[in-house]
């Protein structure tokens, strides 16, 4: 599992970002639209192996957000895995 740090320096490497720190929201500060929405559930998907949930709101959505989801569920699923 990727401690914060190393999380928002492969997020901002994906969306090749400068200077990220983690409370940038996405659609106010970032300016992401549509398309790079779907990126962040893919990345998440594929490269963190976990989903953010479906009701998620974008409006206030931040990259800590993000981390936040990716912690939770990352740690669930290992905890699932543990023998």
């Amino acid at each position: 599992m990727l401690d914060r740090p190393a999380f928002i320096k492969r997020f901002a490497d994906e969306f090749e970002l400068d200077g990220l720190v983690g409370t940038e929201r996405l659609l106010d500060d970032l300016e992401f639209d549509s398309l790079e929405l779907l990126r962040v559930a893919l990345f998440l998907e594929i490269v963190c192996d976990v989903e953010l949930p479906e009701q998620v709101d974008y409006e206030s959505l931040c990259v800590d957000d993000i981390w936040h989801y990716y912690q939770v569920q990352a740690t669930r699923r290992d905890e699932t895995l543990a023998p």
